[in-house]
């Protein structure tokens, strides 16, 4: 899948990022970067308004301070750091860019979905209503109004709360990062067999399921939320690799060890034997 209108502004003006968490990778484009940036440091400080003559400015960095509404606030931030222009509000944002999916439950884990996509939500069975940013790890990050914003909201719940939605890309990626749909067309004994990829370990978040004793970017089983997904690899390991494995959701040396043989027989150019990134999992739930 890929973006039109993809250059990114070489002139990325002043702005606040104060309490910015969100670090480039070596695949994410700096737009987007700057545009999650942007909105963690002014979480809060943009009044809101759906009149404002301000609404659309986007221009400097005190433009970008200006009331403005949620479908105002994705213009200006992809105008502002990538000189896209994705529309004025929701009706025609929505036929920009590229699309990456209309599936709510996909849409819901955030599968197939890059941070800077855009997600559109209609509420009511109407018009699209609302339009957020995709933060990546299963945030999104909107002006929802009426107090100010940006506000970092879930994913999950926003997106089950929708009689529909559809998530559009106006930035694009390098092709190689960018997820398919599920596959469905490997074994029903499979464990994982059509399961997509986790929002925590997609393409760009630089996570990845790996030993419980770190380094910080891997996730082995200390926080519960953890656990589920790890049981599931396990599962898979047990039933693809007959591996001697207990499944408690913790990623310690024997799962690591077993996920390093299926990877040596599966994906003989791996990176990192013994963790599961994005590629890992797809690969997994593919068998």
């Amino acid at each position: 899948m890929r973006a039109a209108h993809s250059e990114i502004d070489p002139d990325l003006r002043d702005h606040n990022l104060e309490g910015a968490e969100y670090e480039m990778t070596t695949t994410t484009p700096a737009a987007i970067t700057h545009i999650l940036n942007w909105q963690k440091g002014n979480a809060g400080k943009v009044p809101y308004s759906e009149t404002a003559s301000t609404r659309l400015d986007s221009g400097t960095a005190a433009d970008l301070l200006t009331a403005t509404d949620c479908s105002g606030m994705a213009h200006r931030m992809v105008k502002h750091f990538a000189g896209i222009d994705i529309g004025t509000y929701t009706g025609n944002e929505c036929t920009h860019g590229t699309l990456v999916t209309k599936n709510q439950n996909a849409a819901a884990t955030g599968y197939g979905m890059l941070p800077g996509d855009c997600i559109l939500f209609d509420w009511d069975g109407g018009d699209w209503d609302h339009i957020a940013i995709y933060a990546g790890n299963g945030r999104i990050w909107n002006h929802g109004g009426p107090g100010s914003g940006p506000l970092n909201w879930s994913l999950e719940e926003n997106v089950n709360k929708a009689v529909k939605v559809m998530v559009r890309r106006f930035i694009e990626w390098p092709s190689d990062t960018v997820t398919h749909e599920p596959i469905t067309s490997g074994s029903k004994a499979n464990p994982m067999n059509g399961k997509p990829v986790p929002p925590l370990i997609a393409r760009g978040t630089g996570d990845y399921y790996g030993l419980i004793t770190g380094p910080n970017d891997s996730h082995g089983g200390w926080y519960a939320s953890e656990q589920p997904n790890i049981r599931l690899i396990q599962r898979f390991l047990i039933w693809n690799q007959k591996a001697d494995l207990t499944v408690d959701g913790i990623f310690a040396s024997t799962t690591a060890s077993a996920v390093a043989d299926f990877q040596r027989s599966y994906m003989p150019d791996t990176e990192f034997y013994g963790q599961v990134w994005y590629d890992d999992w797809a690969k997994m739930a593919s068998l």
